[in-house]
């Protein structure tokens, strides 16, 4: 086995992990907002949430993280969708926004 060999190996389960990781976070994600909307009562539309955005965002202790926006759908009235954000710094919920919704 060469070198080159090697390191395609170890890049290949980089990748394999980040993925991984990826998976598990955005898992995480999906339980918050499930959470979110059974404590307004309203209904998580798809059952399912998306990666909008990755990017950079400094801490209060004045740090770089890595931070990950996730987009869902959900339902008040079972007419209408409407969005909600959660912004994820790691396995740290940083902030979760609701589009304004009619209640019943």
């Amino acid at each position: 086995m060469t070198l080159v060999d090697s390191m395609l190996i170890v890049g290949l389960g980089f990748l394999g992990w980040v993925f991984w990781r990826q998976l598990a976070l955005r898992e995480l994600a999906l339980k918050h907002a499930l959470a979110v909307c059974d404590r307004q009562g309203l209904q998580l539309l798809d059952q399912s949430i998306g990666l909008s955005g990755v990017g950079f965002q400094r801490r209060p202790s004045g740090s770089l993280c890595l931070t990950r926006k996730y987009q869902f759908e959900f339902t008040s009235t079972g007419e209408r969708r409407y969005t909600g954000r959660i912004t994820m710094a790691g396995q740290t919920v940083l902030a979760t926004e609701l589009d304004a919704f009619r209640d019943i």
